[in-house]
C-alpha cells in the first residue's frame, strides 16, 4: 500500500518507513509506544528525516486506535488521595464563604444563600460542582470589596480590609497579592512572605507545580500540594487535586492512531494522554490569527497526520487513484447536505449549525454550475 502510494505521488523511497505491527485495529498504548513510535522515530532520525517532516501518511494494516491505559496500583492510591484533598478543600471553602459574610457583619444561619442558588442551578439538586463553588466564592468576594469600598469611616474600612485580607489570602494565597488592591506585604499573614513580583512568580509557582507532577512520587506530590496552597490557596489545592483525580482516571484515554501520532515529538509529560487539547491548526484556534509558520504555533514540532485506510487493501488503493483522477480531470457528482429545517440559534444550538448547512449548500449553487 505504502509502495503504491509513493509510486503514484512521487515519494522519495526512503521516506517509507516499514514497521512491524500487530494486524489489528487497537494497539495497546505500551505497544504503541514500543512498536510505532520508538521505531519510527529512530527511523527518521537515522535517515535525517527528524527535522523535515511535518506530514505523516499511514497506510492500511496501520492500527486505527490506541488503548487507554489503566491506572497502576500507586496512580489508584494517588488518585484516592486527590479526591480526598478535593473534599477537604471543597468544605474548608465553603466554610471560608460563610466567613466571608460574617466579615461584613451577615452570619449565615443555615446553608449559604448563594450556595443554595447555585445547588439549584444543578440538575436534580445534586450537590454543588467545584465550580459552581468557586464562582460563589468569587462573587462573594466581589460584593464585599465593593460594599468596603463605600463604607465612609476610614478606620473601620481599614479594620473590614484587613479582615477580608486574611480570607482572601485562605481562598487564593499570595498569587491574590497581583489582583486585590488593598492586599500588601503589610497585611497580616504576609509581613514575613519574600515577595516582590506576585504575578511572575505565581506563574513560577504554577510551573514547579506542573514540574512536580510531571514526575510522580509521594514526596514530589506532597510538595506540589504544598506549594499550591502557598502560592494559590485552598483553590489551588481544589485545582491541583481535580487536575490529579481526573489523570489518574484515565478516562478518554483512548485515542485514535493519527491523533497520537501528531504529538510523535512530544514526551508524555508534556501533554495529559486522557482527554482533548486543542489543535492549533484548526482554523479558529486563537493562536493562528497571529502565527506567522507552523513553528509559531508551537514549541515542539506538531505534525499533520492523515491515513490511507479502507475495508480492503483493494479499496484503499482506489482511494489514491480516484484523489489523482479527481485532480486531473476534475471532481463530478452530486454532493448533498443534509439539514433539518432548524431555525438559526446561538453558536451553542443544533440550529446555528443547522443554518452553517443551509450556508453552505447555497454558497455551492452560487458557485458551481
Amino acid at each position: 500500500m505504502a509502495q503504491h502510494y509513493a509510486t503514484r505521488r512521487g515519494v522519495p523511497q526512503d521516506h517509507i518507513l516499514p514497521l512491524d505491527l500487530p494486524h489489528n485495529e487497537t494497539i495497546s498504548r505500551p505497544d504503541y509506544q514500543e512498536l510505532l513510535v520508538h521505531p519510527l522515530q529512530e527511523l527518521l532520525k537515522a535517515r535525517k528525516l527528524a527535522s523535515k517532516t511535518r506530514v505523516l501518511v499511514t497506510t492500511y494494516g496501520v492500527p486505527l486506535r490506541v488503548q487507554g491505559l489503566s491506572p497502576s496500583r500507586k496512580e489508584a492510591e494517588w488518585k484516592k488521595d486527590a479526591e480526598a484533598w478535593q473534599r477537604a478543600a471543597q468544605k474548608f471553602l465553603e466554610d471560608l464563604n460563610l466567613e466571608i459574610n460574617q466579615v461584613m457583619d451577615q452570619p449565615i444561619q443555615g446553608e449559604n444563600p448563594l450556595l443554595h442558588t447555585e445547588k439549584r442551578r444543578l440538575s436534580g439538586g445534586t450537590p454543588y460542582s467545584p465550580e459552581a463553588l468557586l464562582r460563589t466564592i468569587a462573587a462573594s468576594v466581589k460584593s464585599a470589596q465593593v460594599r468596603i469600598r463605600n463604607i465612609k469611616d476610614p478606620h473601620r474600612r481599614k479594620e473590614k480590609e484587613q479582615r477580608l485580607s486574611k480570607v482572601i489570602l485562605k481562598i487564593s494565597g499570595t498569587s491574590a497579592l497581583a489582583k486585590v488592591p488593598f492586599l500588601t506585604l503589610a497585611t497580616p499573614g504576609l509581613e514575613e512572605a519574600n515577595i516582590s513580583h506576585p504575578k511572575s512568580e505565581a506563574q513560577t509557582a504554577s510551573n514547579l507545580i506542573t514540574l512536580l507532577m510531571e514526575m510522580p512520587s509521594t514526596a514530589n506530590r506532597g510538595l506540589a500540594y504544598q506549594l499550591a496552597q502557598q502560592a494559590f490557596g485552598i483553590t489551588g489545592v481544589l485545582d491541583l487535586a481535580m487536575r490529579e483525580a481526573k489523570t489518574y482516571t484515565y478516562k478518554e484515554a483512548d485515542a485514535s492512531v493519527d491523533s497520537e501520532l501528531s504529538l510523535l515529538w512530544w514526551d508524555k509529560g508534556l501533554y495529559s494522554i486522557p482527554g482533548r487539547m486543542p489543535n492549533p491548526f484548526y482554523a479558529w484556534h486563537p493562536v493562528n490569527g497571529q502565527a506567522k509558520n507552523q513553528e509559531s504555533l508551537t514549541p515542539i514540532p506538531l505534525l499533520m497526520v492523515s491515513s490511507i485506510d479502507a475495508p480492503t487493501p483493494e479499496l484503499a488503493r482506489q482511494m489514491v487513484d480516484s484523489a489523482i483522477l479527481a485532480e486531473q480531470v476534475g471532481l463530478l457528482g452530486n454532493a448533498y447536505k443534509d439539514a433539518r429545517g432548524l431555525n438559526a440559534g446561538d453558536s451553542s444550538s443544533y440550529g446555528y449549525y443547522d443554518q452553517g448547512l443551509r450556508d453552505t449548500a447555497k454558497l455551492l449553487d452560487d458557485r458551481t454550475s
